[in-house]
């Protein structure tokens, strides 16, 4: 069913230390009303497939507007046009040419095609934006969570290897040139539990330029980091740009039972644990060609409930306002796509929805 109204996480490592940042005063606030555009979903089961979600994983919009959307119960990718309209599968169950045993991530390349990571089968396969077929790769390492790409074709590739997370890999994803960030040095609490979250969740990355990449580790410490690449070929963080942050401390890991809100749930031999995220990264996006926004989780001092926090940055780093989005309210929201104004997302919070808001 349809309702047309007025709709991630790769990590990039710190190789220098974290610094902590709290609430920036010296960026004005600004008022954001969100509307919704278009609702995707229902929870009625005389419905065909196309119509139900269970829970999206990720989802990316072309030059069309159209939604590639990847679903957690499906080995195959659903595209919608921009009015919400069901168009056609991509892919199917399988372990052949063009077929999927798992999907976690969707992207579109410079080529305008669309590339999915099957993390199950560790390989990405590469289709038309009309669905056809293209190409198959493997990977040059496992445990894969995001794709990005540089301007020169090389592709960047976040998940654990050798305890670093990012990865400049050749066009082809044949092989790593490049490894980047020790998980070790964005640890902010010591605590184990925290270094299998990040394994699960890194963070995001944004590509500013050939040599220029922004980051932010999922648990959010206060700061965006940017890396460039030097006359001697090393990357390095030549700044750190100051986000938006109520809390020195990001996390707090404790046993289960004496957890005040679980938000990540951890079976270890000794028992169960939890983390409850007072600050968290949901994701870096570019919504315009010149300015991108910073996504974050944060808990309120007041009354430890939840807000979405949007802060709007130009090209080169500066901050140019924050929002506090109340009308989306997490943590039953995940974010996974900005285009333009249109935030996509999906809503969790009764019947699974696909959602497009517009920021105005």
């Amino acid at each position: 069913m349809m309702q047309t109204t007025t709709r991630t996480f790769i990590i990039f490592i710190i190789t220098f230390m974290t610094i902590q940042c709290t609430e920036d005063h010296s960026v004005s606030e600004e008022d954001i009303t969100v509307t919704q555009e278009l609702s995707i979903g229902t929870d009625s089961l005389d419905v065909k497939d196309h119509e139900i979600f269970s829970f999206i994983v990720d989802i990316v919009t072309d030059q069309k507007n159209r939604m590639y959307v990847a679903d957690a119960r499906e080995f195959r990718v659903r595209v919608y046009d921009e009015e919400g309209s069901f168009e056609r599968y991509i892919g199917k169950e399988g372990s052949g040419p063009g077929e999927f045993q798992d999907i976690s991530t969707l992207f579109i390349n410079q080529r305008k095609q669309l590339v999915v990571l099957d993390p199950e089968q560790n390989r990405v396969g590469v289709f038309s934006l009309e669905g056809k077929f293209l190409s198959m790769h493997n990977l040059p390492l496992t445990g894969v969570r995001k794709i990005k790409q540089m301007p020169d074709g090389r592709y960047i590739l976040l998940g654990y290897h050798e305890k670093k997370l990012i990865h400049i890999v050749d066009s082809s994803f044949s092989s790593i040139e490049t490894s980047l960030g020790p998980v070790s040095s964005i640890l902010s609490t010591g605590n184990r539990l925290e270094e299998m979250w990040v394994r699960y969740q890194p963070g995001s990355i944004l590509v500013l330029a050939q040599d220029v990449i922004l980051f932010s580790p999922s648990i959010y410490t206060g700061s965006l980091y940017k890396y460039v690449l030097k006359n001697n070929q090393q990357w390095q963080v030549a700044d750190t740009i100051k986000g938006y942050s109520r809390h020195d401390n990001p996390v707090t890991f404790s046993s289960y039972s004496q957890a005040e809100r679980v938000d990540a749930p951890f079976r270890l031999p000794e028992g169960r644990f939890a983390a409850q995220f007072h600050a968290r990264s949901s994701g870096l996006f570019w919504n315009g060609q010149d300015t991108f926004m910073h996504f974050t989780i944060q808990e309120r001092s007041s009354d430890d409930g939840l807000d979405f926090i949007a802060k709007k940055f130009s090209r080169e780093g500066e901050p140019l306002y924050y929002s506090v989005l109340d009308s989306i309210q997490p943590p039953n929201k995940i974010i996974h796509e900005v285009n333009g104004n249109s935030v996509y997302l999906f809503d969790r919070e009764e019947t699974p929805l696909l959602r497009v808001l517009r920021m105005e």
